[in-house]
C-alpha cells in the first residue's frame, strides 16, 4: 500500500466518522493539495524520517501555490496530520513503527496578539451601531465568544433572570454542505455570566424579531437563534466578515481579526485583576495553563 493509499483509507475510515465537518474538510485539503503530490508514492512500510523531514523543508522554502515558503505554523500542523495518522497505521497494523514520532516540527514564532483599548473597543462599538450586525460585534467584546459560538446562540442558552449566556453550540461553514451546527471547540457546554446592560441589549434584540416573525409569518425559518437574517435563517459569516471590516476602517482604528475580539476581552479583563481561572472558564480554555500562557503579554 502507496502513502497516498493509505490516506485515503484514513479520510474515510476515520477522520470522515471521528472529525468535525471542517476539520475534516482541512485535513482532506491538505493531504490533496500538498502530502500525496510529493510522499504519496512511497509504499507506507517504507516512509522514513528522512522523507518527512525533507518534506517539511521543501514547504518552508516554496510550498504555497505561488512559489512562497509555507509558514511553519503550516507545516506543524501537516507534522501532526501525519503524525496521528501513522499512529492510526500502526493500531491498525499497517507498520510497525511511527517514522513522525522521532521528528521535531518547525518551530513556530511567538506572534504579538492584536487587540484594541478601553477607548477603541468604545469608538468602535459607536461606529459600529447603524451596522445589522452591531448586537453581534457587542456580544463577541463582552463575553468573549469565538464567532460561531456567538452565531450559535439561541434563546435557550440565555438566562435573563440569572443573566448567564450558555454556549451550547457553534455555527460552522463547511464547503458542499453549507452552514452546520457543531459542539463548542471544547467539545463541552460553559456558562459565562453577563452584564444587565447586556441582557437589555438583547431584549431589543428579541423585540426586533419578534416583528421579523409576524412580518415574514410561515416564510420565517424558526431555528431559535438569537443573532439571525431577516428570516430566521443563519448569519452567513462572509457577510458579517464584509461589514466588520468597513465598520472597522469607517472609525479609523487599526484593524484586528474578528477573533481578536475575543483576545481583547480577555486582555481587558486581565488588566482590570479578574483572576486568570475566571478568564479561563468565560473562554473555554481546557486549563488555565493555556490562558496564562496566551496571555503573557498582559
Amino acid at each position: 500500500m502507496t502513502f497516498s493509499e493509505y490516506l485515503d483509507y484514513w479520510l474515510d475510515n476515520h477522520s470522515k466518522s471521528n472529525t468535525a465537518p471542517r476539520t475534516h474538510e482541512n485535513y482532506h485539503y491538505m493531504i490533496t493539495q500538498h502530502i500525496k503530490p510529493i510522499l504519496g508514492h512511497i509504499k507506507i512500510s517504507k516512509l522514513q524520517s528522512s522523507h518527512l523531514q525533507e518534506y517539511y523543508a521543501q514547504k518552508l522554502s516554496g510550498g504555497k501555490l505561488d512559489g512562497n515558503g509555507l509558514s511553519a505554523q503550516s507545516v506543524k500542523h501537516h507534522h501532526r496530520l501525519i503524525s496521528k495518522a501513522l499512529k492510526d497505521a500502526m493500531r491498525w497494523e499497517f507498520i510497525i513503527r511511527n517514522v513522525a514520532a522521532v521528528i521535531t516540527p518547525p518551530k513556530t514564532k511567538k506572534v504579538e496578539m492584536q487587540t484594541w483599548d478601553n477607548e477603541q473597543v468604545k469608538a468602535f462599538l459607536e461606529a459600529a451601531k447603524s451596522s445589522p450586525y452591531f448586537p453581534i460585534y457587542f456580544t463577541a467584546i463582552n463575553t468573549g465568544m469565538r464567532r460561531g459560538e456567538v452565531l450559535g446562540v439561541r434563546w435557550q442558552d440565555i438566562d435573563f433572570d440569572n443573566k448567564v449566556i450558555y454556549v451550547r453550540q457553534s455555527l460552522q461553514e463547511v464547503k458542499k454542505v453549507g452552514l452546520t451546527f457543531k459542539e463548542p471547540k471544547s467539545g463541552k457546554s460553559r456558562s459565562i455570566t453577563v452584564t444587565p446592560t447586556f441582557t437589555k441589549e438583547m431584549k431589543k434584540v428579541y423585540k426586533q424579531q419578534l416583528e421579523n416573525k409576524l412580518l415574514f409569518g410561515q416564510a420565517y425559518h424558526d431555528l431559535d437563534l438569537v443573532f439571525a437574517q431577516k428570516n430566521g435563517k443563519p448569519i452567513q459569516p462572509t457577510e458579517m466578515a464584509r461589514n466588520y471590516l468597513m465598520v472597522v476602517e469607517s472609525c479609523g482604528l487599526p484593524y484586528i481579526r474578528f477573533h481578536d475580539l475575543r483576545h481583547t476581552h480577555a486582555t481587558l479583563l486581565l488588566q482590570q485583576g479578574v483572576h486568570p481561572k475566571v478568564v479561563s472558564e468565560r473562554l473555554g480554555h481546557s486549563t488555565i495553563g493555556i490562558t496564562m500562557d496566551t496571555y503573557t503579554h498582559v
